[in-house]
């Protein structure tokens, strides 16, 4: 439990996101206790279009992630990000930006739609960088074939197991799954001691 008191109280906004980065191993129970809702879930083996993408729009936060089957309860890799900036048309094949998320994300059509923990991709069509591959995500778009990568997992363009999970919100106070903030004014701080 953390307590914050006295005048540097954290502000919270709908559009804020905590730089949570790329997360591992992270449950989905998760991502739904904090009032997320799929909006996207298909089988690696899915071409994934803009189409699908613009589904998930209409929301300030969105989280993208990749399970290894169907009847997982946990994402192998997954970021949140500020929807608007994560589904931001992007046009370098070697360049992605950064979220205030803490993930570096593109949206490039025809080519592919991803994120990784650094700025430097090699998209051909998908990112096909391998240091840090355990960082990256990408699925190909806005073509005839599904796939690529979660993480160091390539090679995923027919594979009927692994999954494409987004989820879409509007409110995210920590990344952590487990963690209770609790914020106590100044006032009530003052109260404790009489």
């Amino acid at each position: 439990k953390v307590i914050y008191s006295g005048k540097n109280l954290p502000t919270c906004s709908p559009v804020a996101v905590p730089s949570c980065g790329v997360l591992y191993n992270y449950p989905e129970n998760a991502v739904i206790q904090k009032s997320f809702t799929k909006c996207y879930d298909q089988p690696y083996s899915h071409s994934t279009s803009s189409a699908d993408l613009a589904k998930c729009s209409g929301s300030s936060l969105i989280f993208v992630g990749a399970k290894s089957s169907s009847g997982s309860n946990t994402f192998a890799i997954g970021a949140f990000g500020v929807t608007s900036n994560v589904l931001k048309t992007t046009s370098s094949a070697t360049q992605a930006y950064i979220d205030d998320g803490g993930a570096y994300w593109y949206r490039y059509p025809g080519w592919s739609f991803g994120f990784a923990s650094s700025s430097t991709v090699n998209l051909n069509s998908c990112d096909y960088n391998n240091p840090d591959c355990s960082n990256r995500l990408c699925f190909h778009l806005d073509q005839n074939v599904g796939g690529y990568r979660a993480g160091c997992t390539v090679g995923l363009n027919g594979d009927s197991t692994w999954r494409k999970v987004i989820y879409k919100g509007d409110y995210l106070n920590s990344c952590s799954p487990d963690i209770m903030v609790t914020v106590e004014s100044e006032q009530t701080t003052a109260n404790k001691g009489q």
